[in-house]
């Protein structure tokens, strides 16, 4: 435990806590996947597995201050090596959640951590992955799968399995349409991260958007 707490403390701290659950249906969660479903099969068809690009707005609000925050930012993803988040605004700066390592850079200031043997974060980190970029094959091996699906829009619920991922995250809604929309990422302290996402492509990444994953 005490090897998996700093990895897992350090990846949701350089998150934020947040409490956006504007897209939080507890509807959603009375609807446990069942095995064939032909909505979640379909959605599951419209995604390829490939690399994803995305501008992302992320609402937060600390609820011990309750207050209210927004930054924004682009998003890339590869899939089996992570995903990077760049802020634009309030300020700059830039995470890399990998495979291999984390790490966080705030102008010339560089927090990083090896993560490479801690099966929780890589377990963890690996269903982040899929579920920004769509990809949810496998998912079931990590949570309880719920699905809704109404008139084009579809909502996919995921509690964890793990106890250790239990003991910080209650629940990853996520929201989709032709793409993945939003991600809404609740605490079992009552914050939570709400993610929107737009312009969201599916390609091959650039030379230089390759090299945002090298530490």
């Amino acid at each position: 435990m005490k090897k998996i707490l700093p990895a897992v403390l350090f990846f949701f701290c350089v998150l934020a806590a947040v409490c956006a659950v504007d897209i939080y249906d507890e509807s959603i969660y009375a609807n446990p996947l069942q095995e064939g479903d032909t909505g979640f099969e379909a959605v599951k068809a419209s995604f390829s597995p490939s690399p994803m690009t995305a501008d992302y707005t992320q609402m937060k609000t600390v609820r011990r201050l309750d207050k209210n925050f927004e930054s924004s930012g682009r998003m890339i993803i590869l899939p089996g090596t992570g995903i990077v988040w760049i802020t634009e605004k309030p300020y700059a700066s830039k995470m890399v959640a990998g495979r291999s390592g984390m790490k966080q850079q705030v102008g010339s200031r560089i927090v990083a951590m090896d993560v490479s043997q801690n099966g929780i974060y890589l377990s963890f980190a690996g269903a982040l992955e899929s579920i920004f970029a769509g990809e949810f094959s496998g998912l079931e091996d990590v949570f309880d799968l719920f699905f809704t699906a109404d008139e084009g829009r579809w909502f996919l619920g995921l509690v964890p399995r793990d106890e250790n991922v239990k003991a910080f995250i209650r629940s990853i809604t996520i929201e989709g349409s032709g793409t993945v929309d939003a991600v809404l990422m609740e605490e079992n302290s009552g914050d939570s991260v709400l993610y929107r996402l737009e312009n969201v492509e599916q390609r091959k990444l650039t030379e230089d958007e390759e090299k945002e994953f090298s530490f």
